[in-house]
C-alpha cells in the first residue's frame, strides 16, 4: 500500500519548491537543483530557492520528466580570503614586497543573481537530464566591480598611474548556460518495511556558462578621478563538470519513523575551465585584454558525513512529498586544488 501510495504521490506532482541553504559550497546528492553553482572558494554561506512547474499534458508521462522552472541565488556571508605575506613578481620588472591581506567578497541583495529554464528527462529508467537557462545579474555586486588584467604590461601601465579599471552591467543582463546530468539513487525513499537498508546516491553534471554582456568602463586612480570612461563588453566563459557520491545506510529512528538518519562517506570531484576577457576598454593599447585567473583548475575530496531527513505531508492515498534534509560533512583533500576540496560542508533544504 505504501508503494502504491509513493506511485501517486510521483505522478501527480505538477510543481514543487526547494530552499536551501549552503555552506562551503556544498549542495544535497539529490536536491534536484540542476544547474546551480556546486562550488563555492571559501568559507561561503549561501542560499538557493527554486520553483518548478511540471506541465500535466506536455512531455510528462510515467517514463519521462519535464520541468520549467526559475531559480534565485545569493551569498549569504563571504568567506574571508587570507593572502599571507609574500614576494611576488612585480609587473613593472622586478619583486615587490606585500603584506598579508584580508579580503570579503560581496554578499546579502548585492550578490543576488537569478535563473529562468527548462529541463527534461526523456528517461526516468536511465535518469539523464538536459537543461537550459537564462541567467540574469540581478544584484549590483553581481554585476560591476574591479577588472584584474591578466597582461603584466597592462598591470604595469595601470600602476604607475596608481589606477584601476572599474566595470558595471545593467540590471538583469545575464548569459546562458547549457548543462546534462546523471543521477543514480537507491535507497534514498523512505521504507516502512525494514529499519535500516543501504543507500547510495549521487550526480555527475557537466555543463558550460556563456556571458557576454554589454558594460561601462571607468578608470579611476586612487583619488576618485576619472581618467578615462568609455562603453565595451564582458565576456566569460566557463566550462564545468562537478560530481559527489555518498554510499552508507540508513536507519529509522525510534523517536519517528518518518526520521532516517544516513550516515555515509562521501567522494566529491569537479573541474573548471575559464575564460573571462574585455573588449572596448578605455585604456591606451589595450582596447581587449584576458582577464587573470583564466585557466583550468580542479579538486578531489573525500570524507564521512551524516544526512537527517524527515519526511512530511502525507495522507490517506498520497505517501510523503515534503522533505527537510541536513547534511553535514568533512572533507579532506585528495587532489588537485585544496582550498575547495577539504573542511566543513554543509547543507540545509526543505522540499515541498
Amino acid at each position: 500500500r505504501f508503494d502504491t501510495r509513493s506511485a501517486v504521490s510521483n505522478f501527480s506532482r505538477e510543481w514543487g519548491t526547494t530552499v536551501s541553504v549552503g555552506y562551503s559550497g556544498a549542495r544535497s546528492a539529490a536536491n534536484g537543483l540542476v544547474g546551480q553553482p556546486v562550488s563555492v572558494p571559501g568559507n561561503s554561506m549561501f542560499s538557493t530557492a527554486e520553483v518548478y512547474w511540471r506541465p500535466p499534458q506536455f512531455l510528462n508521462s510515467t517514463s519521462t520528466t519535464f520541468d520549467v522552472y526559475g531559480r534565485l541565488t545569493s551569498t549569504l556571508r563571504s568567506g574571508t580570503d587570507v593572502t599571507g605575506a609574500q614576494v611576488v613578481q612585480n609587473p613593472c620588472g622586478g619583486t615587490v614586497d606585500v603584506a598579508e591581506t584580508r579580503t570579503r567578497g560581496a554578499s546579502g541583495l548585492p550578490s543576488t543573481t537569478g535563473a529562468v529554464g527548462a529541463r527534461y528527462t526523456p528517461s526516468t529508467a536511465t535518469n539523464l537530464t538536459f537543461g537550459l537557462e537564462r541567467q540574469f545579474l540581478l544584484g549590483k555586486a553581481s554585476r560591476s566591480g574591479a577588472l584584474n588584467p591578466g597582461p603584466d604590461d597592462l598591470r604595469c601601465q595601470l600602476n604607475n598611474q596608481a589606477s584601476a579599471v572599474n566595470y558595471e552591467s545593467s540590471r538583469g543582463t545575464g548569459g546562458w548556460q547549457a548543462y546534462m546530468l546523471y543521477g543514480f539513487y537507491e535507497g534514498t525513499a523512505l521504507r516502512l518495511d525494514a529499519t535500516n537498508w543501504f543507500t547510495t546516491e549521487g550526480y555527475l553534471q557537466a555543463g558550460y556558462t556563456l556571458l557576454d554582456t554589454p558594460a561601462r568602463f571607468s578608470v579611476r586612480n586612487t583619488a576618485g578621478d576619472q581618467l578615462a570612461d568609455g562603453n565595451g563588453k564582458v565576456k566569460r566563459g566557463q566550462a564545468f563538470a562537478a560530481s559527489e557520491m555518498r554510499m552508507g545506510r540508513s536507519f529509522l529512528t525510534s523517536y519517528s519513523d518518518r526520521l532516517v538518519v544516513f550516515p555515509h562517506l562521501t567522494l566529491s570531484a569537479d573541474w573548471y575551465s575559464t575564460r573571462n576577457r574585455v573588449s572596448g576598454a578605455p585604456v591606451a593599447g589595450f582596447n581587449t585584454f584576458d582577464l587573470a585567473g583564466n585557466g583550468r583548475t580542479w579538486s578531489v575530496g573525500a570524507g564521512p558525513g551524516v544526512n537527517f531527513r524527515y519526511w512530511l505531508q502525507g495522507d490517506r492515498y498520497s505517501a510523503q512529498r515534503a522533505r527537510f534534509d541536513w547534511s553535514v560533512q568533512y572533507r579532506a583533500s585528495l587532489a588537485g586544488e585544496a582550498g575547495r576540496a577539504k573542511g566543513l560542508f554543509m547543507n540545509l533544504a526543505y522540499s515541498y
